[in-house]
């Protein structure tokens, strides 16, 4: 998704600046403005590794002066760190912010029923439980509480947000999301 939307970046002839961040800003990939260049964008996305927490104010303040533009916070926001500090300071910067929540179908409806192992992949931790259908509901409202209230605080900060299954068309997410 980082790609496609650098790429429509990229084709429109705007400027497209990578940020990966975890505790802190990983990497960067700056200045990429030219069409030809999805290529070493794929690149650079595809040499990152989920590692660590999730801090993305600290990425934000790293990142330095920015010109007017769009910042597009791809993330599963699973965090309480700071995601709306987050957004204050990108708008500061003059960026219109656009959040994507993006998650797997499996975090998404987990299976009921039997032993599962969740597992943090940035972290890695690991826990060990039976998913029964009161634990599934549980975890849904757990799921879904955090998600509307980071989409009205959103609302009220005229930022977007957006939440997508990785198994959903990319093509119409992108469609929806640039709307």
């Amino acid at each position: 998704m980082a790609a496609s939307v650098a790429d429509v970046g990229l084709c429109g002839g705007d400027q497209v600046h990578l940020f990966a961040f975890g505790d802190t800003l990983r990497a960067q990939k700056r200045n990429l403005a030219q069409k030809g260049r999805f290529l070493e964008t794929v690149d650079f996305l595809d040499k990152l590794e989920a590692v660590g927490g999730t801090a993305p104010l600290s990425a934000a303040m790293g990142c330095g002066p920015l010109r007017r533009g769009i910042a597009v916070v791809i993330s599963d926001f699973m965090t309480d760190n700071g995601i709306e500090d987050t957004v204050k300071l990108l708008q500061q910067k003059k960026q219109e912010v656009l959040l994507v929540q993006v998650l797997s179908k499996e975090e998404e409806e987990p299976k009921v029923g039997g032993a599962v192992r969740l597992v943090d992949a940035e972290t890695g931790e690991s826990r060990d439980l039976e998913l029964n259908e009161a634990m599934a509901a549980a975890y849904k409202k757990a799921l879904m509480n955090p998600r509307a209230a980071l989409r009205e605080f959103c609302s009220r900060r005229d930022a977007v947000f957006a939440h997508v299954r990785e198994d959903e068309d990319l093509l119409r997410v992108l469609y929806e999301m640039m709307r």
